[in-house]
């Protein structure tokens, strides 16, 4: 379903550029894994394996895919394909120690889900095309919209494209922690990407909901780790947060 969907949302993109082109245009895109995976393989005993695993899923933490997505998002938009191959598309499970190092083989295999790489990129990918789609509508391209979506460009590129990574990002790395709440945030932010690109009056509601629920995230993180970064993202939550009540209350977006 998930493949489905990753098609039929790159078709759109394509179909975006609004050319008509007598050749295919074919992409290729590494999302690269994040470590290693190798050293586990070449390990000569358990113990070695067990530390090679703590060392790659550190690696993988650090390469951060879900800022990446950003950047692969935009740029596979940038390229305007009509189809794209991706590869290393990598799911990261975690799960009991005893099945890294399999001192116990009945033990359950890892279960808990910590980065779909597909389902973050075509997160990116979706609030991107709506942003997308609201900015070639405000500078007059004729395309199907829903009511008010043309002015929503500039919340929805906000609130939507990077509202939603930026919490999935946050999200991710707290998730790991045991702080499974904090998928919230980008949820709601999601949510408002769909429902504003189907123009129901929600939309912005939900986006909001989201820009609040992030600063609860960046409490959490400010908990854990109080330094002058973690004050500053987190006053920039603050700010996101007030310009979405700003805009409920009807200020114009140019404000």
């Amino acid at each position: 379903m998930r493949r489905s969907l990753a098609a039929v949302l790159l078709a759109v993109l394509a179909a975006c550029g609004g050319e008509t082109q007598s050749q295919l245009k074919v992409a290729s895109q590494n999302l690269y894994l994040g470590g290693p995976i190798f050293a586990v393989i070449a390990a000569p005993d358990a113990q070695a394996a067990a530390v090679a695993t703590f060392q790659i899923w550190s690696m993988v933490q650090f390469t951060n895919f879900p800022a990446r997505a950003q950047v692969i998002a935009s740029d596979i938009a940038a390229q305007n394909p009509d189809v794209i191959g991706l590869q290393e598309v990598t799911t990261w499970r975690t799960g009991p120690a005893a099945v890294c190092a399999g001192a116990d083989p009945s033990a359950p295999t890892a279960s808990n889900v910590q980065y779909d790489f597909l389902t973050l990129l075509l997160t990116a990918l979706l609030a991107l095309l709506v942003a997308a789609w609201a900015g070639l509508l405000r500078i007059g391209w004729l395309l199907p919209t829903t009511g008010g979506l043309a002015a929503a460009h500039g919340p929805l590129m906000v609130s939507g494209f990077l509202g939603t990574l930026i919490g999935l990002e946050r999200a991710v790395a707290l998730a790991a922690l045991g702080r499974r709440w904090v998928y919230i945030a980008p949820v709601l932010s999601a949510l408002g990407v769909m429902t504003s690109l189907l123009g129901l009056p929600i939309g912005p509601w939900l986006l909001t909901a989201g820009s609040i629920a992030l600063i609860a995230v960046f409490g959490e993180i400010i908990r854990r780790q109080s330094a002058s970064f973690t004050y500053t993202m987190g006053f920039g939550a603050v700010l996101w947060a007030a310009g979405n009540v700003l805009w409920l209350a009807g200020w114009p977006v140019s404000r």
